[in-house]
Order: C-alpha cells, then structure tokens, then sequence
C-alpha cells in the first residue's frame, strides 16, 4: 500500500485559489491577502488575483499599488490585468483614471476589451456626466 506524501508543496494555482477564496470572504483583512501574496512565486495570474480582489473590495489605493509593484517588477500587464483596474475605478467613479487606464491599454498595444469602455460608460452614467 502506498503511503501519502506527509506534505504537498503549494503550486501557484493554490495560492491563487486561497487568495481568491479569501477575497471573496470580506471579513478575511487585506492584510492576510498580502500576507500570501508574499509567501508566493508573483507571477501575472497571481497578480491579476490579486488585483480581482482588489476590484470586489473596492480597494483603488491597493489596486494602484499592486499595479505598481508589478511594472517594477517587470511583469507585463495584460488585458485581464486593464479590465480588472477598470473594473476597480469604475465601481469607485474615479473615472478618470479609468480613462487613463483604457488610453494606456491602447498606447501598450493591448486592446481594450468591449466590457472596459462599457465600465467606463456605465459609471458615467450612473453619476450623470456626459
């Protein structure tokens, strides 16, 4: 009879799931979430979890600072990791960093999705500008 392993290494598909399953679960500090955001290998799926995180607890300082982090670190930010900051700013009606944002995406080459600009004209809309 085989006997199990006494422990399994935690795979980056792990820590993404624990910092996603720890998001969702609002009385989880953002804290705890940095905490095994820095135990863990930070590659752009990571982040982009991260930055999701951000964007359903309406953290906009903490989404631009793991923006940050990730251009200094060298990570290339990709559509997924544009849609979610707007996704972010959009909720918290700082529009014009989502205009910053999608303006960026398009500089970069990377296209900006439908469902970004329907962000940006959907908080528009809600706050009743033009």
């Amino acid at each position: 009879m085989m006997r199990p392993p006494d422990s399994v290494a935690p795979t980056v598909l792990t820590y993404n799931t624990v910092i996603n399953a720890c998001a969702r679960a609002t009385e989880v500090p953002w804290d705890t979430l940095i905490g095994l955001f820095g135990q863990m290998r930070h590659d752009l799926v990571t982040r982009n979890t991260l930055l999701a995180a951000c964007g359903s607890r309406g953290l906009g300082d903490e989404a631009d600072m793991v923006f940050r982090t990730m251009n200094a670190a060298g990570v290339l930010p990709d559509i997924v990791t544009h849609a979610y900051l707007v996704e972010t700013f959009g909720k918290l009606r700082r529009l014009s960093r989502v205009s910053d944002l999608l303006r960026e995406m398009e500089e970069e080459g990377n296209a900006p999705e439908l469902a970004c600009y329907n962000v940006l004209m959907e908080a528009h809309a809600r706050i009743g500008l033009p």
